[in-house]
């Protein structure tokens, strides 16, 4: 006889809505990435990305965070100067955090972020460098 395994449940959004709240309350760059999954190839480039974001929505008055589905255009790879760079993790759902910033036009402002999972949670995706393929072996002569 088989055995069916039961289906794991997806993590709780309202855990993850209040880490990222909490982290955007307090200001607390690092917590913010701590949310974000960042591989060891992941380019010094994007990890500061990752810090000038937030720091730049953390000054900002949240408004709220809602989960979305994915549209399925969300890209998860792209070229750069001959590297390829692909997902930190398969992303799964969007999370938007509204902001309201009376300095910039419009008013309601918002970032979005791809989440994937790893273990029982949701995490921020980020990118990292694809590991390159190894060589192929030239045909031998015929």
């Amino acid at each position: 006889m088989t055995s069916v395994s039961p289906l794991k449940a997806a993590p709780s959004q309202d855990a993850f809505s209040k880490k990222l709240l909490d982290v955007y309350a307090r200001g607390d760059v690092e917590g913010f990435l701590s949310l974000v999954e960042i591989d060891e190839s992941t380019p010094k480039e994007i990890r500061a990305q990752h810090r000038e974001e937030f720091m730049h929505d953390a000054k900002k008055k949240i408004l709220g965070v809602k989960f979305e589905a994915l549209s399925g255009k969300e890209n998860t790879s792209y070229e750069r100067k001959g590297e390829t760079f692909i997902t930190t993790l398969t992303p799964v759902i969007k999370v938007v955090v509204s902001f309201d910033d009376p300095n910039e036009r419009p008013k309601l402002i918002s970032s979005t972020h791809l989440l994937g999972i790893k273990g029982d949670e949701y995490r921020i995706v980020s990118v990292r460098i694809a590991k390159k393929p190894y060589p192929t072996m030239p045909e031998p002569p015929r």
